[in-house]
Parts: structure tokens; sequence; C-alpha cells
């Protein structure tokens, strides 16, 4: 009738250097095995009430007078067939709207905020990596696709030295034929395109 017990795993104390280091992993594969062990780290589920939440992770850095630690994820290089991939999926809701995901850069308060860059992979021998972004497809049942908006900030600054950022939209530059941009409203079978 009470809470579980926590578990918590700490590195010692230091008053002149580093505190200890805490490292959790999986055994390194080696000759005569095959593949090293998986690693999951989850919240239990729930499914006592309709009130009830399972528990959240988080993975964080802590806080400094100087510089804060990053916080690096990272899949493993492959020397003879693919890296490993990274997915970030929300869970399906049921009944409610689906969940959000977020990336914010960091805030500053007395220089330039943080940048957020999505880069495809690069190629020694072939096409770099695509980046694609787009809502998802309208099912049966549904009724539109999600709006894509892509736009910079506005500025509220009273110094007439401030403004908005630049929206640039631009192909690569290339020693043959260069990338082209289209902008095309989609098409309807029944009423108007878009415009």
């Amino acid at each position: 009738n009470k809470d579980g017990g926590a578990i918590s795993i700490t590195g010692g104390a230091s008053n002149v250097a580093v505190t200890g280091a805490v490292t959790v992993e999986t055994a390194a594969g080696v000759a005569g095995s095959t593949d090293s062990g998986a690693m999951t780290i989850k919240t239990g589920a729930t499914t006592a009430t309709s009130a009830s939440s399972s528990g959240s992770v988080s993975i964080l850095s802590g806080d400094s007078k100087v510089n804060a630690g990053s916080v690096s994820i990272t899949s493993g290089s492959s020397s003879t067939k693919q890296g490993g991939a990274i997915s970030m999926t929300v869970g399906r809701s049921t009944s409610g709207a689906g969940n959000s995901i977020s990336l914010a850069a960091g805030a500053s308060t007395n220089k330039d905020g943080g940048a957020i860059s999505i880069t495809g992979g690069a190629s020694n021998v072939a096409a770099t990596g695509a980046v694609s972004m787009r809502s998802a497809n309208s099912i049966a049942g549904s009724l539109d696709s999600g709006d894509v908006s892509i736009g910079s900030g506005t500025t509220t600054s009273s110094s007439t030295a401030s403004s908005s950022g630049d929206l640039s939209l631009s192909s690569g530059a290339s020693s043959h034929t260069a990338g082209s941009v289209s902008i095309t409203s989609g098409s309807s079978s029944t009423k108007q395109g878009g415009a």
C-alpha cells in the first residue's frame, strides 16, 4: 500500500578532483560470441486505473557555473555493413491527441541562442543522405493532413538595428548540374488545387 523502494547508483564524491564516473554497459562480443547484449532503459507499464501514468525517463547532464556537460546519443559504427539507426518515436494514443516531439536549442540571456542543424549523412562514393520533412498522410477515417510551417521568428525589439531572420531556399552548387528548387501546391480530385 506504499511506494516501492528506489535504486540509486552514484559515483564517489571528491573535494579536489573529478567525482567518480558511472558506467553501465553490456559486455563486448569476443571471439566465439555473436552479438553484444542489448540494453533497455524504461519505466514500468501501468494498467491500474484510467488516472494512472507510467513514469517518465530523463537523461540530462548536471548544471554548472562554467560549461555544463553535453548529452550525446550515438549509435555504433560498422566496418562492413550499416551503422546503427537512431529512432525517436512518440507512443500511439488511442483516445486522445497524439503527443509531440520538441527540439529546442538553448536560450541565452546575453549572447546568440543555440542553433539547430539537421544534415543528411555524407558519402564517399554515392549520393549523400536526403533530408525529408513532411506531415503524415491522411488515412481512412481522418480528415486533413497536418500543416508544415517554415518561418523565422519575429522580433519586437525597439532598436532600429533589429531584424527578423532571413528565410532561404537554395539548392547546392555543382560542377555539373545543380539541383532545382521547386515549389508546387497539391492537386485535388474534387475541388480546387492549392494556391
